[in-house]
């Protein structure tokens, strides 16, 4: 054994007797290493002359056990995370003190957001959700095996506090998992931790899992031989564990309700410790802990592979997640929205529009004057000739901050996203277009920079690996740098008001043509109605009743008059019953009146000649029963009269407008006009573009070109070394 490897013999002989208290013999102890029995003894007998193992009988003892160490782990001097839980904070640890010998060194910078002040808690929290969706749907659950101590996992001596930030002395047995953990820069502290057995039936072998109850996420820092800790999360379950305890989906809701780690308080922030944690386990599961939890005083001793009973321990670790393919980067931006971007940043992106959160009061203020700079209204211009539903979708994106449009492939999407972005720069206003995909560009930006040829109004950063850009970054800084047009302001603004004016007189033409289409289809449908209720009035009375005559009693009338001859329930024997009797000759006889009325004025129109047959007389109930078979006989003359008059009023006001072809030939030449006016102006816009630059701007610029330039002949430079070296090597 050389001497390279006895060192890290010697601190894995350590481990393996510290976490047995019965000690282990010789060939055990190789057994458990892996290597030859020869090896195992020498590294004891080297370790006896140091006096840290001994034997007795025909076993060996470490000498010093972990627990001897002490803690390493205690809260940071800065401030906690505050808990208002009243229930929390009866089972806050108190245990947790700073070393007194050595002065604790200066904590991390604290990066992370008070989501209780922020003004996006709710953004937060969506990201902290998507943050775990995407753990979880790379099944990157936090669980380790028995083996895996001090590679990927590591146990605490010591009380947990509460804390946003806890700093965490290494041991020398840890070098492996700190090589690791510098490979990464976020952990999970897992508390408390569950073993269990499980058979691998492919190997024929037992492998022992080790599984945290609770977790929760935390940015680390190196710092020597300290681990300087900040949460970035709160303390959730792991739901790694949760699915392979609780398969049961109501046993799941009942654990979470009672240990309390779905309760919530109204600002979104989970209130739960660790210290109540352990005291609702303890107290609604004692039958699943193997030992008491108690935040204050967690062990690493004995090791993860000497516990041979399943159960819930009392053991703190540390846990490095495993490492992802493909979505590593976006779990850590996600986690960075969620707890270190500040408002102000996210006050200036176009979440806004997107996400509820109290705006900053100076940034509205700054918001709403730049708004109000350009005198002249252009909006409703358009560079592309448009539909009607794509011209309404273009309208609404200078009135609505968030605007969706929808349809399936070949319906004008990309037309109306082009119409925006043109709008935009005729409103003296910039545009950023991003989509997921190339395509998508390619759908807009040349036919943008179509229109403004030769002179590009839109510069696209992105392309496809290979393909060739439009015009880069660098060209168009030197295009605005090499300008010297001085611009005819007073013409781009001549265009603009013209614009103005056409827009006017397009919507003016437009509103026209909608309310003629709207009257006719108005009447499409009135005549509709009519015409079905024709079919309920007798055929010589059709004629008349589709004519409409002012002054005839309305359905409404003829309905409330049959109400009064209604004839009262049968005998109940109630005081109500008696009450309406009592009443009923009055209400009858007051009907019969109404019915006659409206009977007379029916038979004017609709009977001059008398053909129907007369009422005649009799007693109350008789004419009654007969008035509402006569007003039923009427209902319908009533209602065909009513949509008659409603259509002829609908036909004069048609008649009121211009003709249906003039209408639509003078919005179609408006909208010509206003296209070609459009066009014109955003045409002037391009050619303007650098225009207005200063003497300092200008010189800005160029210097910014001179860097680009420089930098591009350094990476070409690079380039053709490292190309000389590969072709050398191969």
């Amino acid at each position: 054994m050389s001497s390279g490897n006895s060192a890290i013999d010697e601190q894995k002989v350590l481990q393996r007797l510290s976490g047995r208290s019965t000690g282990l013999t010789t060939r055990e102890l190789a057994r458990l290493l892996a290597v030859r029995p020869s090896e195992a003894n020498q590294a004891l007998l080297t370790l006896q002359a140091k006096g840290q193992v001994a034997l007795r009988g025909t076993k060996w003892f470490a000498l010093n056990s972990r627990a001897d160490y002490g803690s390493n782990v205690q809260a940071s001097t800065t401030r906690s995370m505050p808990n208002t839980n009243p229930r929390v904070q009866a089972a806050q640890n108190p245990n947790v003190k700073p070393d007194s010998g050595k002065k604790a060194p200066d904590p991390l910078p604290s990066r992370s957001i008070d989501r209780r002040q922020s003004r996006w808690s709710v953004f937060r929290r969506l990201c902290d959700y998507y943050a775990e969706c995407v753990r979880l749907d790379q099944r990157s659950s936090i669980t380790a095996t028995a083996s895996d101590e001090f590679e990927s996992i590591v146990c605490l001596d010591g009380a947990i506090p509460n804390s946003n930030q806890i700093q965490i002395r290494t041991r020398e047995t840890w070098h492996k998992w700190v090589r690791k953990l510098a490979e990464d820069d976020y952990l999970f502290v897992g508390y408390p931790i569950q073993r269990y057995r499980w058979r691998d039936t492919q190997k024929g072998e037992d492998v022992d899992f080790v599984s945290p109850v609770f977790v929760q996420p935390f940015r680390v820092k190196i710092d020597g031989t300290q681990l300087n800790l900040e949460a970035i999360g709160s303390i959730r379950i792991n739901e790694g564990w949760l699915e392979r305890r609780l398969k049961n989906v109501d046993e799941r809701r009942a654990f979470l309700e009672l240990c309390g780690v779905d309760s919530i308080s109204d600002d979104g922030i989970n209130e739960t410790s660790w210290a109540e944690c352990a005291r609702l386990l303890n107290h609604f599961y004692p039958d699943w802990c193997a030992e008491r939890l108690d935040t204050g005083c967690t062990y690493s001793m004995p090791s993860l592979e000497s516990i041979s009973k399943d159960g819930i321990y009392n053991r703190a670790s540390l846990i490095i997640p495993r490492k992802w393919k493909y979505t590593g980067g976006l779990y850590k931006e996600l986690m960075a929205l969620a707890n270190e971007i500040p408002d102000d940043q996210l006050d200036r992106t176009s979440l806004t529009q997107l996400f509820p959160h109290m705006p900053n009061q100076s940034t509205q203020t700054t918001l709403n004057v730049s708004c109000d700079d350009s005198p002249i209204s252009v909006v409703g211009s358009q560079v592309l000739s448009l539909n009607h539903e794509q011209m309404l979708a273009t309208k609404a994106t200078t009135k609505c901050n968030l605007s969706i449009v929808v349809g399936p492939p070949g319906t004008g999407k990309s037309r109306v996203v082009a119409a925006v972005l043109a709008q935009q720069a005729l409103m003296d206003k910039s545009a950023l277009l991003a989509s997921r995909n190339h395509q998508a560009l390619e759908a807009v930006v040349p036919r943008i920079n179509a229109i403004s040829e030769p002179w590009p109004i839109m510069i696209r950063l992105a392309r496809p690996w290979g393909a060739q850009a439009d015009m880069s970054l660098h060209a168009a800084i030197g295009q605005l740098v090499s300008s010297d047009l001085t611009g005819d302001k007073d013409h781009l603004r001549n265009v603009r008001q013209a614009l103005s004016r056409r827009i006017a007189d397009h919507a003016e033409a437009s509103a026209v043509v909608g309310e003629v289409g709207d009257l006719r289809e108005s009447i499409r449908k009135r005549m509709f109605e009519l015409n079905e209720l024709l079919r309920e009035v007798p055929d010589e009375y059709r004629d008349v009743a589709a004519v409409g005559f002012n002054g005839l009693p309305n359905v409404n009338e003829l309905e409330e008059t049959i109400g009064l001859l209604t004839e009262i329930p049968q005998l109940s024997w109630s005081f109500q019953w008696i009450w309406n009797l009592l009443m009923s000759r009055k209400r009858m006889t007051k009907g019969v009146a109404y019915a006659t009325r409206i009977d007379n004025a029916m038979r004017s129109v609709f009977d001059k000649q008398g053909k129907l047959p007369r009422v005649g007389t009799g007693k109350v109930r008789e004419l009654a029963s007969f008035y509402r078979q006569v007003l039923a006989f009427w209902k319908p003359f009533s209602l065909a009269n009513e949509i008659s008059i409603l259509v002829s009023s609908f036909r004069r006001m048609l008649d009121a407008l211009p003709p249906t072809d003039d209408v639509c030939r003078r919005e179609y030449e408006a909208a010509k006009e206003v296209e070609r006016l459009s066009v014109e102006c955003f045409l002037e816009l391009a050619k303007q573009t650098g225009a207005e630059i200063t003497g300092e701007e200008r010189c800005a610029l160029a210097n910014i070109l001179a860097s680009i330039e420089n930098r591009s002949a350094l990476d070409s430079e690079a380039d053709h070394r490292r190309w000389a070296d590969a072709m050398r090597k191969a």
